[in-house]
């Protein structure tokens, strides 16, 4: 087996009318990592801070990249050991997960402070540039080679490189796994895409199956991603989540040609189907407007039918006489207070009092007016309230100086006989 440097030609699989570009000479990626890492900043710690709010917690991600297990399992029956490279490893969730399934993973980044997370867990990474490192992999010697989230921080001639080395490191039947954000969810395609500003621009799934294509592998399978799983059982859907609906992730699955046993390891989870596309959204919410078409030709229709135009002087009728029966009542109400001498004075005193006790000088002034004629005021109780309960806080200091002497020597008198009876 050849190192990568020398002038090896890959298996020539290209369709018939492509020209295939010289790709032997050396394109390292150290250059728009550098530049990457500049503009992440220069704390070491916000991209893994930025992972964790925007890609979501590490236990999630390793859940969700369960995924592609089907598609690799099988692999371990045919080679031993099993080899895989993991581009832009970042934290490690598919490293652990090859490792916890009986493969040989090793991840290349250049995060310092991602590495660290995976050497805490006894991965096999190394800090070094991803193409060169898939560039220095011997012919022919993995069985996986994946890259999540890494294309599309990639220039368009180191995108093809990671095809093309890619194809040269893989073993006849290998996969190449390439996950990315899909431009066809559109919340992702105008807002969620260019949060990570290392992101160069979204990449279609046609895109990256006509690269793989190029590069000659035999059979290329993209799977939706991390979609809302109950959108699969509903039959219609909403504008907004035709918007945001279709799969926000996705992924290329190509596997490279190879013998018979090797092809139809993969045969049958490539048949299956995998995340929501935009058309099966774009499908669903037109039977919603269908549907709200259909009803509101019911609707016309009744309207418009023989019976309706016949009815229509009952139905009429019956409005008109509902609405009176409900003025007449409310008239019947005003009515009777209007006509009641006794209702009416009440409510006309009891609007006076609820004014004089909004203002601090009135309420004084008929206090002190109130005291001198108790009878007065237990009548106006009576009329308000119903109830002996005063209608103002009575005050000694409104007395005239004699009712004042009155009062205290009224107090002392009632007090002596309270005494008397004990």
């Amino acid at each position: 087996m050849a190192e990568s440097g020398s002038d090896v030609s890959c298996p020539q699989h290209t369709p018939s009318g492509f020209q295939r570009p010289d790709m032997d000479t050396p394109q390292s990626g150290v250059c728009t990592m550098k530049k990457e890492k500049e503009e992440k900043g220069s704390d070491p710690f916000f991209y893994k801070a930025f992972e964790e709010r925007f890609r979501g917690p590490r236990e999630l991600v390793y859940e969700r990249l369960k995924v592609y297990l089907p598609f690799i399992l099988p692999f371990k029956d045919i080679f031993s050991p099993c080899k895989a490279l993991d581009l832009g490893c970042g934290r490690g969730e598919w490293l652990e997960l090859l490792k916890n399934n009986g493969f040989e993973g090793r991840g290349a980044d250049t995060d310092a402070t991602m590495l660290s997370i995976c050497n805490s867990r006894e991965l096999c990474v190394e800090q070094k540039d991803a193409l060169d490192t898939l560039s220095q992999t011997p012919n022919e010697s993995m069985v996986l080679v994946t890259a999540f989230h890494l294309a599309e921080h990639l220039q368009p001639d180191q995108l093809l490189k990671l095809f093309h080395e890619a194809s040269r490191v893989l073993h006849p039947g290998g996969l190449l796994i390439i996950e990315t954000p899909n431009p066809e969810n559109l919340r992702v395609a105008t807002r969620d895409f260019y949060v990570d500003l290392t992101h160069r621009k979204p990449l279609p799934s046609h895109l990256l199956e006509f690269m793989a294509e190029y590069e000659g592998f035999a059979q290329i399978k993209t799977i939706g991603l991390n979609e809302n799983k109950a959108l699969h059982q509903t039959e219609t859907i909403t504008l907004q989540e035709f918007f945001h609906g279709a799969s926000p992730d996705y992924a290329i699955i190509a596997q490279k040609q190879g013998e018979s046993p090797l092809m139809d390891t993969v045969q049958r989870t490539f048949k299956e189907s995998y995340g929501i596309p935009l058309d099966l959204l774009a499908e669903k919410f037109e039977k919603r407007i269908i549907k709200a078409e259909q009803g509101w030709s019911h609707y016309n229709r009744v309207v418009e039918s023989r019976s309706w135009k016949i009815t229509r002087p009952i139905r009429t009728g019956n409005q008109k006489l509902s609405r009176a029966k409900t003025l007449f009542s409310s008239y019947r109400r005003r009515a009777a207070d209007s006509l009641n001498p006794r209702k009416f004075f009440q409510k006309q005193v009891r609007q006076l009092a609820t004014f004089t006790l909004s203002s601090p000088l009135l309420k004084k002034t008929a206090t002190a007016f109130l005291n001198r004629i108790p009878g007065l005021e237990a009548r106006i109780r009576q009329i308000i309230h119903g109830t002996g309960r005063p209608i103002v806080q009575k005050s000694a200091q409104y007395l005239s100086p004699r009712a004042g002497a009155i009062h205290q020597h009224l107090k002392q008198q009632i007090k002596k006989h309270r005494k008397a009876i004990k």
